[in-house]
């Protein structure tokens, strides 16, 4: 059976956007199963039910857990694959010989699950996705933030990505935009809203895109202006 798996940042930024309904809708287009590890339950509920400021978010992500929207997986099946990944990734760069950890345990255990179902992987990091795609480009902008020389250790990092080659990234602008082709949206443009706002269906792809942009998806002006494009 098919499998996404999400990563924290990616249920946050729905959440904050008031889009968890969407997941049920897109899970029975998807035919398949929505997985959260272990690491990314204790980040999304168990940890944030303890918080004032997150518990009503917590609780309504827990929903889609007793919905049986989203599955929790044990992370003890792919602990060898997460260390591995937590090996390589967080020593991988360093500074004036101290290492800096790069990836958190939830991102982690994402990737480790993807890899060892062969699923893909849902997160908005920008840390974890350059890392695997583009650690050039990662190495500049860990310069540039921490305006420091940063070593990388190119023999870990080819390590890295021959492990997690067949590894498949997503992230929450490619879901709403997904959900926007689906037309789970359009009750927001019906008759009568041309009064107030201009193009409606360019304009609620924007508000959508920008939104997940806001709450912490890694997306470009750039990107967005081509989603725009070739959408609508």
């Amino acid at each position: 059976m098919k499998q996404l798996i999400f990563d924290a940042g990616i249920i946050i930024n729905l959440s904050l956007n008031n889009l968890l309904w969407i997941l049920p809708k897109l899970k029975k287009q998807f035919n398949g199963e929505f997985i959260i590890p272990n690491a990314v339950e204790y980040e999304i509920i168990t940890k944030p039910l303890q918080i004032k400021r997150f518990k009503l978010e917590a609780i309504q992500v827990f929903n889609q857990v007793q919905n049986k929207t989203l599955t929790i997986s044990n992370d003890k099946n792919i602990k060898q694959i997460y260390d591995q990944i937590d090996q390589l990734a967080n020593t991988s760069f360093s500074c004036n010989g101290q290492i800096i950890k790069i990836i958190h345990s939830g991102e982690i255990s994402v990737i480790a699950h993807a890899i060892n179902q062969n699923a893909t992987a849902a997160i908005d990091e920008r840390a974890m996705r350059e890392l695997l795609e583009n650690p050039n480009g990662f190495l500049k902008h860990l310069k540039k933030k921490l305006k420091r020389n940063i070593q990388m250790d190119k023999e870990k990092i080819k390590k890295l990505k021959s492990l997690t080659k067949n590894i498949q990234i997503i992230r929450s602008s490619e879901i709403v935009t997904i959900a926007y082709d689906l037309g789970l949206f359009n009750f927001y443009i019906e008759k009568g809203i041309e009064k107030i706002l201009k193009q409606p269906k360019k304009q609620l792809l924007d508000s959508l895109l920008w939104g997940t942009k806001l709450r912490g998806c890694s997306i470009t002006d750039k990107e967005i202006e081509y989603i725009e494009k070739k959408e609508v």
